[in-house]
């Protein structure tokens, strides 16, 4: 084996890699928002959390993925330790799709006919208009790049002719004790170390069924690399937590404690022996196939044995002689390792919602008491400046956040969806600096002068009782909104432009018969703040209108 060998097989190794990661990104942009938000919506226990992960890492075929997304998640709080650890056993379950996909390279069909009519094709569909047609092309091109690759790779390790000292492959693996059954952890050493260099147990898996097909490595051996492989695989998910929380690193520690249990027991010598017996019986002798169904075997009873266990799991995980506080927050999703921004946009909704609303809300109610005169006016506009402080603070986190959103490579859906969220952040800052401009105008005025302007102070009572009951509706989560709420808010910001209206007419009939200085600069300053008002409630029944995705809503 020459260097020509070698430039060939890492070369071809090489396309496998871009086909795989091509596949996967591809499929996961294709595959739209829904597939997207299915970690976070259908993993209410463990089974049917142990199903989303296969079901995920099957379609987007890359458990390291599903396992990074599963971290992400636990992160910002969005998935708990439970239904994290069963999905990430359903992800080690989906992986195994690959090694079936590898072993198509061995049907007498000629796989590069296959891969070349999906690259065609693949070409053809990035030329669409459409932008889901252009990420299917683009799946289809990594497909084609997959098969080539393996194809490729199989001609650069040709069949062994002997110990002669040319091929430096075979001499290795000649090389290695084979004799006792302590050598099988060589050989787990082995997968692991090279699965944690290549950050990829499916281009693992590659190489060992190519070597096993090709004659380099028997089957026995090559099952314990498969082993090794299984718990180097689980580095990608350990180094994504290192930049979030505890709970985040937990979740990649059970990962890892996952396979490595897994590894234990399927090691015990009557066990390994028993299943790789029976695997390459109903692998029919060929290494390849018998390796696929040694490691879908593995992973599907190592799944089911210890599923059972998740609660002891989790005791094992959380327990601390100190009680653990771990806050959440949007922050947490923004440290770079969550391959998807649009799993994020589900938890920057709950951001504006949770906290910028409700603030605005807060700030509200601190205005009605300044207008209704019911509370110390100095104190309550100090709590509206310090509101408005923490609100501006976290705006400009969310509003960063979602800017590196709109900077990656997602879906014209989302980036829609983006646009209304930071619309939506504008209207809330507006309504706060509304309350604010009250509070001002307020303090500045004579209030010896206001008597006569809210002579009626029914009317501007209904009209503050009409703008809190929009903040409730607006307030709703949008999972339990209803066309009812959305008509009744409708109803309410009509009933604040009827009570605005009144309180308008009502003021500048008292200006023509005020003459005094100071009354009309007072009475001008109400018109002021009922304006405010006015204003606040059109941009509550903007953000309802948001909420419920009725229109398109246009900046302005």
């Amino acid at each position: 084996m020459g260097i020509s060998n070698v430039i060939f097989i890492f070369g071809s190794l090489g396309i496998f890699i871009y086909g795989m990661m091509l596949l996967s990104d591809s499929l996961e942009k294709a595959a739209g928002d829904r597939l997207k938000g299915v970690l976070s919506t259908m993993t209410s226990n463990r089974f049917l959390g142990l199903l989303t992960g296969f079901v995920v890492t099957s379609i987007i075929q890359s458990s390291s993925a599903t396992t990074v997304m599963v971290v992400s998640f636990v992160n910002a709080g969005l998935l708990t330790l439970v239904q994290a650890i069963g999905v990430i056993m359903g992800a080690n379950i989906g992986t195994t799709v690959t090694a079936w996909i590898i072993n198509l390279t061995n049907l007498k069909t000629d796989m590069n006919i296959v891969a070349l009519f999906a690259i065609i094709l693949g070409v053809i569909l990035l030329f669409m208009k459409k932008r889901k047609l252009v990420f299917w092309g683009h799946a289809l091109l990594g497909f084609g790049f997959i098969f080539i690759g393996l194809n490729m790779l199989k001609t650069a390790v040709p069949k062994p002719s002997g110990l002669d000292g040319t091929n430096f492959l075979f001499d290795f693996f000649t090389w290695l004790p084979k004799e006792s059954y302590w050598s099988l952890f060589i050989f787990v050493l082995i997968g692991t170390i090279f699965t944690i260099v290549v950050q990829s147990s499916s281009v693992m898996m590659a190489f060992t069924i190519t070597l096993a097909s090709q004659g380099y490595i028997d089957f026995y051996h090559a099952a314990a690399i498969v082993l090794g492989e299984n718990i180097g695989t689980t580095v990608t998910a350990i180094l994504a937590s290192l930049a979030g929380n505890k709970m985040a690193k937990k979740a990649a520690l059970a990962h890892c404690m996952f396979n490595i249990i897994g590894v234990t027991w399927m090691i015990i010598p009557p066990v390994f022996n028993f299943t790789t017996s029976l695997c390459s019986q109903w692998g029919g002798n060929i290494p390849g196939v018998s390796l696929a169904v040694f490691h879908t075997l593995f992973n599907v009873t190592n799944s089911f044995i210890l599923i059972w266990f998740i609660p002891q799991f989790e005791k094992i995980l959380m327990y601390s002689k100190k009680k653990e506080v771990i806050k959440y927050s949007l922050l947490n999703m923004d440290k770079g390792f969550i391959s998807t921004p649009e799993l994020a946009l589900l938890e920057a909704t709950k951001e504006i919602n949770n906290k910028l609303l409700k603030i605005s809300e807060k700030i509200f109610v601190h205005t009605d008491n300044i207008v209704s005169f019911d509370k110390d006016i100095i104190k309550q506009s100090g709590k509206i400046k310090e509101l408005k402080e923490e609100q501006k603070e976290q705006s400009n986190t969310i509003v960063k956040f979602l800017n590196k959103m709109m900077e990656s490579n997602i879906s014209a859906d989302t980036a829609g969806d983006i646009n209304k969220l930071l619309f939506k952040i504008r209207i809330i800052e507006n309504i706060s600096n509304s309350c604010d401009k009250i509070s001002s105008k307020v303090i500045k005025a004579d209030l010896t002068t206001f008597s006569p302007f809210i002579k009626n102070k029914d009317d501007l009572q209904k009209l503050l009782y009409k703008i809190n009951l929009l903040f409730r509706y607006v307030g709703e989560p949008e999972a339990y909104s209803s066309k009812e709420t959305f008509s009744m808010g409708v109803l309410a910001e009509e009933d604040i432009d009827k009570q605005y209206w009144r309180l308008k007419k009502n003021t500048i009939n008292i200006l023509k018969k005020k003459s005094g200085k100071d009354s009309i600069s007072t009475g001008l300053i109400f018109l002021e703040i009922i304006k405010e008002f006015e204003k606040m409630g059109d941009g509550l029944q903007q953000i309802l209108t948001i909420n419920f995705d009725d229109e398109a809503i246009s900046t302005k």
